[in-house]
């Protein structure tokens, strides 16, 4: 007699939740929790349906796609698509600054943001901004951060560097002669290049010499790439004396040349104060006094008491007021020629 069985199938392992932690900011600390029933005997958990561990948590997990698996003691197994969504670390990037100039609090930082997920928080030393940019910043090394909506962060250390302003180290001035206007400034001076150079404030050249410049005092002032300006006043001297001519001796003999001692300058008069002749002994032959003179005018006709003198050395003093109301007093001989 043959006896019968009831052989009744074993049930296959059945994955019933899958539970996920999101990996945050692009690291790998993502956890898969895999809770499966039935099947036969102790049961066995893989992402990769290979690697198998009886622990049914993953940990360490970078964002991607997987296999969930679940297989028993009889190698029954079943499984079901996980998909783990990425995110992105957030890095600042491309950096770059402006220095402070002028001792101002002008410089910038402007800098971009790569991955992270969501909308930013910008930051510099703690203070919120609106844009991956801050203006207005003094010399001096800043803190700037970032954050994402997941909370993913990163801060870099940047320095904005200070710019030294303009120096004036020498200025070098030539007098103008008298009446005209060739007075000059030569400056010497540091800063970042190109400097530029001007004598008014309104007009500016890169030459170091300023020109074509009457007497007067002027407001000096240097200017460097950034713009940052430096002045200092000097003043062009004027140089009336240098450019009087006397004669060292004339022929009063009427014959149209040379006749007389006269006095010669550039400008348009000469105010005369006082004139005198004196001889050998010391008497005085000739003066004159409170005359305004023009260039080529006559001071001595070489005559004395309406006789001609006889020839020989007469010294002579000569006191003028020149057009910038300095007086000056002029000194010498002069010989009379036959």
């Amino acid at each position: 007699m043959v006896k019968a069985f009831d052989l009744a199938a074993s049930p296959i392992p059945v994955i019933e939740t899958v539970n996920m932690d999101t990996p945050t900011c692009g690291q790998a600390n993502g956890k898969v929790r895999i809770q499966a029933k039935g099947g036969t005997g102790q049961l066995w958990y893989s992402l990769d349906g290979k690697n198998y561990q009886r622990d049914s948590v993953f940990r360490n997990l970078q964002g991607g796609t997987f296999h969930a698996c679940v297989k028993d003691q009889d190698a029954c197994q079943t499984e079901r698509p996980v998909e783990i969504p990425r995110t992105l670390p957030v890095q600042i990037s491309d950096i770059q600054t402006i220095p402070a100039t002028c001792h101002k609090a002008n410089g910038s930082i402007k800098f971009q943001v790569t991955g992270g997920n969501g909308n930013f928080r910008y930051s510099i030393n703690d203070q919120i901004g609106q844009q991956p940019s801050f203006t207005n910043l003094k010399a001096g090394t800043y803190s700037l951060a970032v954050v994402d909506t997941t909370g993913c962060s990163d801060m870099q250390r940047v320095t904005i560097h200070a710019v030294e302003p303009p120096a004036i180290t020498q200025i070098v001035a030539v007098p103008a002669l008298c009446d005209q206007r060739n007075g000059e400034f030569t400056i010497q001076a540091t800063g970042s290049q190109p400097l530029m150079y001007s004598s008014d404030g309104i007009s500016f050249q890169p030459q170091a010499s300023l020109t074509q410049l009457e007497e007067g005092t002027y407001t000096l002032i240097v200017k460097d790439t950034y713009n940052c300006m430096v002045s200092q006043r000097s003043t062009i001297a004027l140089d009336c004396a240098d450019v009087v001519y006397t004669p060292t001796g004339f022929s009063p003999n009427h014959d149209g040349v040379n006749d007389f001692f006269a006095v010669k300058f550039p400008f348009k008069r000469l105010n005369l104060i006082r004139f005198v002749v004196f001889n050998r002994w010391g008497n005085l032959v000739n003066s004159k006094e409170n005359l305004m003179l023009q260039s080529g005018d006559s001071l001595w006709d070489g005559q004395i008491d309406g006789t001609d003198a006889p020839p020989e050395v007469y010294p002579y003093r000569l006191d003028v007021v020149f057009p910038d109301g300095k007086t000056h007093q002029f000194s010498g001989s002069v010989t009379i020629l036959k």
